[in-house]
């Protein structure tokens, strides 16, 4: 794996576990306010907090360089969909929730 889709790799899990964080701290937010939100959300912010938990692993793994070039290719395209999913979701919270 060159040197600029490493930086990419790098960038994108950040920037997943920045969206992953504010969603997962909206619907916090809203839960502690209201006492519930639609399980739909439930659904979604259970997941994204496993996501998000599993992309610290794989953030510190690529940090301490155990994972191989491969791996770093393949996880590259998923890293970016997820992140645009995340983008998505918050958008979505942002229209659908009302703010705190």
């Amino acid at each position: 794996m060159d040197a600029i889709t490493a930086v990419g790799l790098a960038s994108s899990i950040v920037q997943l576990l920045d969206f992953g964080g504010e969603v997962v701290k909206r619907l916090r937010e809203f839960t502690s306010r209201t006492g519930d939100v639609p399980q739909t959300f439930r659904e979604a912010s259970n997941g994204l907090g496993l996501l998000v938990n599993s992309i610290r692993i794989i953030q510190k793994d690529l940090e301490e360089n155990t994972v191989d070039d491969k791996t770093k290719a393949a996880l590259f395209p998923v890293i970016q969909g997820c992140t645009e999913q995340a983008e998505l979701l918050n958008k979505i919270l942002k229209d659908t929730l009302p703010a705190p």
